[in-house]
């Protein structure tokens, strides 16, 4: 992962560069979301979709839960054997962390005192919580790596195992993210700093399922479906020595001296082919996605995809706006859409405060 950091407008422009992965192409095997919309999901109706009893969930967060039920979903999309899935690695990005056990708990304390702690608090709070009951409940003892960050975190984690694959490290990497911010405290808070006209916040966890290349044996389960590829991922942050944002000039002006993206993949479909190509854009809260419109040229171009079959995407769910599962629900409009054949490419730009990623679907025929 690419960390430059300048102090002035002209050091972003001359970051240190590290080697960078041969280029493949990388298949996205299965793909899993559980969005249950600006509602929460039924308690017994979330247990269920994990596979979890009452005895399991009393040791593990929502966010935790939702994250087993999403990779349940995308493991049941690829055909991955015992054996393949037990070494299968799990790259997990999150932003807000357990809350939903640690809010009760911690009111448990100041009224009554430590007797009330369960002693599964420090294990379910964590951000790595999520990584460690995947592995757990559906037998993966592959690396496993957890990134804490902004809400661009799922691009990044994109991006991480991206780079895992194309060093040969693993065969399979399970990528995504969980939020479940759903506690009265944090409902306050965020109703009190946005205003009572503002969504309510919700929960979402979503997970694909990619596969290294020449990983033959990996296909759909069904006849027909489109294979789909993760052609190119990057992550890059700046800091200019100045207040606020980056502004999305200088995000320009630095994609047009430097690529985003590790090399695209050599063969990709995306490749010299005149093909649609869904963008969806996420920039930071209460920022206007067309925003980010001078940032799709430079990234088209390194993909070497036609400015004129671009299709802008618009994501609807305001729930999910300020976490780091906003990308989920674009995500899975836009894959959809893929597999459907109405699209061959979806690029996916987040953008927050001092932080840019994107990345580059594509069908493979």
């Amino acid at each position: 992962m690419t960390t430059p950091c300048a102090i002035a407008h002209a050091e972003h422009r001359l970051p240190v560069e590290e080697p960078r992965p041969t280029a493949s192409l990388v298949e996205m095997a299965g793909a899993g979301f559980v969005l249950p919309g600006p509602n929460v999901l039924d308690e017994a109706d979330l247990l269920a979709l994990a596979q979890y009893d009452r005895r399991s969930a009393k040791k593990a967060d929502r966010f935790a839960i939702l994250a087993v039920a999403a990779a349940r979903r995308a493991l049941a999309a690829a055909n991955l054997d015992a054996n393949e899935q037990r070494a299968c690695g799990i790259v997990v990005g999150t932003m807000v962390g357990g809350w939903t056990t640690t809010e009760p708990q911690l009111r448990g304390l100041h009224e009554a005192g430590l007797s009330q702690i369960s002693p599964y608090l420090a294990s379910t709070w964590f951000p790595a919580a999520p990584q460690g009951q995947i592995s757990i409940h559906l037998g993966m003892t592959g690396c496993a790596k957890t990134l804490a960050s902004n809400r661009t975190v799922l691009l990044q984690a994109l991006h991480f195992a991206l780079q895992q694959l194309h060093r040969g490290e693993l065969q399979h990497i399970l990528v995504g993210t969980s939020e479940a911010p759903k506690t009265r405290f944090i409902q306050a808070g965020h109703t009190q700093a946005q205003g009572l006209d503002a969504p309510p916040l919700g929960e979402g966890a979503g997970f694909v399922l990619l596969t290294a290349p020449g990983n033959a044996s990996v296909r759909p389960r069904h006849a027909g479906v489109r294979r789909l590829l993760l052609s190119a991922a990057g992550h890059r942050r700046m800091h200019l020595g100045i207040a606020g944002s980056v502004p999305t000039t200088e995000w320009a002006r630095a994609l047009s001296s430097r690529p985003l993206f590790d090399k695209p993949a050599t063969g990709s479909p995306a490749a010299g082919r005149s093909r649609r190509c869904l963008v969806a854009l996420l920039p930071p809260p209460s920022i206007r996605p067309t925003v980010l419109i001078p940032l799709i040229a430079p990234l088209v171009r390194e993909l070497d995809l036609p400015q004129s079959g671009v299709e802008l995407h618009a994501p609807k769910a305001p729930h999910l706006d300020r976490l780091a599962a906003h990308p989920l629900a674009a995500m899975e409009a836009c894959l959809a859409a893929l597999r459907n054949g109405t699209h061959s490419n979806f690029l996916l730009i987040a953008a927050d405060g001092h932080s840019l990623a994107a990345a580059h679907f594509a069908t493979i025929d």
